[in-house]
This record gives C-alpha cells, sequence and structure tokens, in this order.
C-alpha cells in the first residue's frame, strides 16, 4: 500500500496537463456493451478505476487495450450478461452496466454497488425508471436481476438529478420501443458527453445538459471509430487550488473551462487570480491572503459535490471563517476529521461545516477515506510546515493519473513511497 510524503511550503510553479475526465470515460466505455462493435476513445485516463472496467468488460468477454492515451474497447464477442461480484462490487460507476446489458440481452445480473464511502447513495431511482421501460426487476441475495421482452419508451420524472440515474436510463433507452423522456435530467457535461456519443452512434437523442432529455429508441447502432474524452473539470479545479494555497504560479493545459464556472467564481470570491489564456488555457496564481467564501454544493450547474472536499482545503488557508453546506451526499466530511490533525480548526453541524482558516498549518499522517477526500489532503499538506503523510493513495489513483508527478515537475516536494 503507497503513501504520499509532502514536505509543504514550496510554491508550485509550472505548467499541467489536464486528463480526460474519468467521470465521462466509465459511462461511455460501458455504453459499448450495448451493441457489437469497436471504439477507440482518445484522451483517455488510464486510472485504477477505468482499467478495472475493462478487465469487467473483458469479462464479459470483450477486449480492452490501452495505447499511450487511447483506450481501444472491442464489444463485439460479449456473450455474458452476469459480471461477478468480485468485479462490480469494487466499483460504483459499474452499476451503470445494468442498462447497457438489459438494453443488449433484455436481462442483466448485477452486484450493488460498491466504490468510495461517502455516506448513502441510494439506486432505487434508477430501478423504478427501468420498472417504467418495461422492466422486471428483482433484489436477491446484493444482486438486481432484471429482465425484459419488450423494453417500451416512457417519461420518467426523476425526484432528484441523479448523474448515474440519468445515464442508467439513457442507456436502457436505446433499445426501447418509442420515445422516452427523462425530466429533472443531471445536466453534468459528463451527461452530455454520453448524449453526444448516442448521437454519433446514430441514436436520435436531445436535450443533453438541459434537464430533460428525449430518446428515440432505435434497433441498431453504429459506434463512431473514434471519440476523443473531455477533459477532467475535477482536476483541473485540484491543481488551480494547489497554486492556490501554495501562492504558485500555474498554467492549466487541455482545460475546458466552460464547464468550470462555478468553481472559477469561488475562486475569485476567495482572491485566487484565475487568468482565461485561450479556450483551453487557464494560468492560476495564489495569493498570501486568501479570502473567506461560502460554499453550497448541488447538481450541476451549481458547485459539484466533488469540489467540496478541495474547497474545505483552500479553506484552511482563508483568512476568516468559511461556511460549507453539502446538499448532495450525507457524511461526506471525513476529510474535516483528518485536517484537524494538522491543527484546523473545524466544526461539523449535520450537513454543514465551518473552518476557521488562516492559520498555519502542521504535517501530520492523516488518511484517505475517498478519491476526492485524498486529494484534499494532498492539497492540504502542500501547504502545510513539515511532512504530511497521506495513506491509502489508492484512492487518489482512482482519479488521479500521476498526481505525484505532475506536482513534482512543478516543484512540490511528494513522493510516493511503499509502506
Amino acid at each position: 500500500m503507497d503513501n504520499f510524503l509532502i514536505e509543504g511550503g514550496t510554491p508550485i510553479k509550472g505548467e499541467i496537463a489536464i486528463q480526460g475526465a474519468k467521470n465521462a470515460l466509465l459511462p461511455l466505455m460501458i455504453s459499448t456493451v450495448l451493441s457489437p462493435g469497436k471504439v477507440r476513445f482518445a484522451q483517455a485516463p488510464r486510472l485504477k478505476d477505468t482499467r478495472f472496467l475493462g478487465e469487467i468488460i473483458e469479462a464479459l468477454g470483450g477486449s480492452c487495450q490501452w495505447e499511450e492515451n487511447s483506450c481501444i474497447l472491442d464489444t463485439t464477442k460479449i456473450n455474458a450478461w452476469d459480471p461477478g461480484y468480485e468485479y462490480v462490487s469494487k466499483m460504483r460507476a459499474s452499476f451503470l452496466l445494468l442498462g447497457a446489458l438489459i438494453g443488449r440481452f433484455g436481462r442483466a445480473k448485477i452486484p450493488l454497488p460498491g466504490g468510495c464511502s461517502i455516506g448513502e447513495r441510494p439506486v432505487q431511482w434508477h430501478l423504478e425508471a427501468l420498472r417504467q421501460l418495461g422492466v422486471s426487476l428483482n433484489v436477491v441475495a446484493g444482486h438486481v436481476e432484471g429482465t425484459c421482452t419488450h423494453m417500451h419508451g416512457a417519461e420518467i420524472t426523476l425526484p432528484f438529478p441523479t448523474v448515474g440515474g440519468t445515464q442508467n436510463i439513457i442507456m436502457a433507452a436505446v433499445f426501447a420501443q418509442g420515445e422516452t423522456v427523462i425530466n429533472n435530467a443531471a445536466r453534468e457535461p459528463e451527461v452530455v458527453a454520453l448524449c453526444d456519443f448516442l448521437s454519433e452512434s446514430c441514436v436520435p437523442i436531445e436535450g443533453g445538459g438541459t434537464s430533460q432529455i428525449h430518446i428515440q429508441g432505435v434497433k441498431e447502432v453504429q459506434f463512431p471509430l473514434r471519440y476523443t474524452i473531455i477533459p477532467d473539470r475535477i482536476e483541473a479545479v485540484t491543481y488551480a487550488i494547489a497554486a492556490a494555497v501554495t501562492n504558485g504560479d500555474v498554467t492549466l493545459t487541455n482545460c475546458d473551462y466552460s464547464f468550470m464556472k462555478a468553481p472559477l467564481d469561488l475562486l475569485d470570491k476567495a482572491g485566487v487570480s484565475v487568468e482565461k489564456k485561450d479556450t483551453h488555457t487557464l494560468r492560476v496564481c495564489g495569493s498570501s491572503s486568501l479570502k473567506r467564501f461560502e460554499l453550497v454544493t448541488g447538481p450541476y450547474p451549481c458547485l459539484s459535490t466533488d469540489l467540496q472536499a478541495l474547497f474545505m482545503a483552500l479553506a484552511l488557508y482563508s483568512k476568516g471563517i468559511t461556511v460549507i453546506k453539502e446538499t448532495v451526499f450525507s457524511h461526506r466530511f471525513m476529510h474535516a476529521l483528518e485536517f484537524a490533525r494538522m491543527g484546523a480548526e473545524v466544526t461539523i453541524h449535520g450537513d454543514t461545516v465551518t473552518v476557521q482558516g488562516g492559520n498555519p498549518l502542521t504535517g501530520a499522517p492523516v488518511m484517505a477515506s475517498d478519491l476526492r477526500a485524498g486529494a484534499a489532503l494532498v492539497l492540504a499538506g502542500l501547504g502545510a510546515s513539515g511532512v504530511t503523510t497521506v495513506n491509502r493513495v489508492y484512492h487518489i489513483d482512482r482519479g488521479y493519473v500521476s498526481m505525484e508527478k505532475k506536482l513534482q515537475a512543478c516543484g512540490a516536494s511528494i513522493q510516493r513511497v511503499a509502506r
């Protein structure tokens, strides 16, 4: 099990190329299960999660190959509809296989999802929506078993704009007879990417990026030979905050900031200088006098819950009291307790955290509880005095390609060590 050793206090300066978005690639990989075909995904991040999903697809009979920054999937020979518990239970995104496998085979058996431990993330909305499309579903011994002899379009209204639920419905609806309408759909860029890919695959689909998506069912799809993954907006914000907390100067390339209005506005309120150099480049400069701010998470285009921990790390170095309210996932504050080990003044009241920022922090042993919490602990360590040891960095490896190498190239003192 690897750790990161970080000696803080050094401004990071340089250029960082932003990877393709993991949260876009995972559902796109799963969507190829819908039909026999071969696709090259360009700008594909080779991460623990994406490699693991490739193994799941291979277990179903498909093929997954990695070439530099490309993921090549061939789903021609997929012949199974029941990926094993040892695979699917370890990664939540794999639950999207439910809609894709039912769409292709009319049946599926999927273990209930695993992944990061960040509070209750119910899947009943996925199941109820699929039932409205004509799927018969039962939960048996920790698995969801679904069958369908005739899937039909339906008008589905989600009680919450869940990203996974929206994506599951979209994939199941591809082969449903007639039109499916999703009301209160998730609007995230990663949902838009799935809609765009399926549109390029000859599926009539409209409304991606809005709260209402229309899918016209088809009898077959034809995947494009090549599709480019959108940049990772969460990674871009991570390194922007790294520059902020170290009073550094970082240029982020391959960065589509059209997806990033909410976090960029918040960085501006905190006194961080962000310059838009061109359509895909940002220059971020820190400040020795960062300012307090307020944060409320919510569905896109509001501030993503995935950014909450990262901005809490920024709040540690911002003078005054910052108030952070988490409205999406319960219990997503475990990183706050780890910040306290470093001397942070953080108080949790239900779904709200108050941070008394601007006080010096000291490096300490801390533990990542999930992907974004781990990244936030790295950010805190970069700005602290002394040495911070971040344990369980396998969480970080699920979402960041070579984080330590990118930071090293910008002058940070960070090392990966095997324990």
